[in-house]
């Protein structure tokens, strides 16, 4: 989140924290990361639950294909990341505003839209 701390008061301590492995593999690939952020990156994860994907999480993959069929310029891992917080019943927090399309065809899903 470029070093935005503004979403830091929407985490405390009892946050449990959880990530798809999209989001986890965005941010490790991330091409500047300097010496200091890896440190801190790596502490972030040893502290959260990172949700993988298997060929075996059929109701998952099933939720990433109907995302994708029902939303065509939706980019696959945002599909993934969303199809996962709906599965695992989590509320989904990011800057990225396309996530507020799809919350209007499924439900049992809560957004969160933080804004810069």
């Amino acid at each position: 989140m470029n070093g935005d701390r503004s979403l830091q008061s929407y985490f405390t301590d009892s946050t449990k924290v959880s990530i798809s492995i999209i989001s986890l593999l965005e941010l490790l690939a991330y091409p500047h990361i300097t010496i200091e952020e890896q440190s801190q990156i790596d502490a972030f994860f040893s502290k959260i639950t990172v949700f993988d994907l298997h060929k075996d999480d059929k109701q998952i993959i099933d939720n990433i294909v109907d995302c994708r069929k029902k939303h065509k310029s939706l980019k696959l891992p945002d599909a993934v990341i969303f199809a996962t917080a709906k599965y695992y019943n989590l509320e989904l927090v990011s800057y990225d505003a396309v996530f507020n399309r799809l919350v209007n065809d499924y439900s049992n899903i809560n957004v969160l839209i933080h804004s810069e």
